[in-house]
């Protein structure tokens, strides 16, 4: 799946009989990135991530599921492997990459393909209702993306809003969290693309914050 990291094995230890699994080495967060750029990037730099972001969230929606969690801690990139066949760490400057292409045009197949990945799923949930399908129809047709299944196979979950105080059904992050995790109403893909908008929005002001997840719901 595009932009979701590959796991290789799964299962548990038969001695202490923990669970574990095996996936793909990534690089550096989001977060360091923008450390390390100091909260400074290029219009071409957010377009290419917010393209890269949209396609990972695509992934994962066509799995069934709402990540509820979009933040830079979350977002990682990879290792991509250059046509030398060396894994070299992705690190998201587009800047260095068209400096190194006008240095040497030649060389431009040995530069790696910058690619976001998302991570960490504690907080996703299914935006659909169990379909009526058997068990064997379900094997079928799970692994299909949501557009290629028919509507009548499953219904989307509906919106239903938390009765006490929105803060103890909070679901999110404070600083990219949409407007209905903050108001207890049932999270769905608009909110992953809501926040995905402000994280850009964000880092296109340069008014992103570390310090906002530090901060607690009064």
């Amino acid at each position: 799946m595009k932009g979701l990291p590959i796991v290789y094995e799964q299962g548990v230890n038969p001695d202490n009989k923990d669970k574990f699994f095996v996936m793909e080495r990534l690089g550096c967060t989001l977060t360091q990135v923008i450390k390390r750029n100091r909260f400074i990037f290029s219009y071409e730099q957010i377009i290419v991530l917010g393209c890269q972001l949209i396609e990972s969230l695509e992934s994962f929606h066509d799995l069934g599921y709402v990540h509820c969690d979009i933040k830079p801690d979350n977002i990682i990139f990879g290792f991509a492997q250059t046509s030398s066949n060396k894994a070299k760490p992705q690190i998201f400057s587009v800047g260095e990459v068209e400096e190194k292409k006008g240095e040497d045009s030649e060389d431009s197949e040995d530069l790696p393909e910058y690619k976001a990945h998302l991570i960490d799923y504690g907080l996703a949930h299914s935006y659909r209702l169990k379909s009526s399908l058997s068990k064997e129809e379900h094997k079928q047709r799970v692994k299909l993306p949501v557009s290629l299944l028919d509507l009548k196979d499953w219904k989307h979950i509906p919106n239903t809003k938390y009765e006490g105080n929105p803060i103890n059904n909070f679901k999110g992050n404070l600083a990219f969290s949409s407007r209905n995790a903050f108001t207890g109403n049932t999270l769905s893909r608009r909110d992953d693309l809501i926040s995905v908008m402000y994280l850009l929005a964000n880092m296109t002001t340069g008014a992103y914050r570390s310090d906002l997840k530090n901060m607690t719901l009064a």
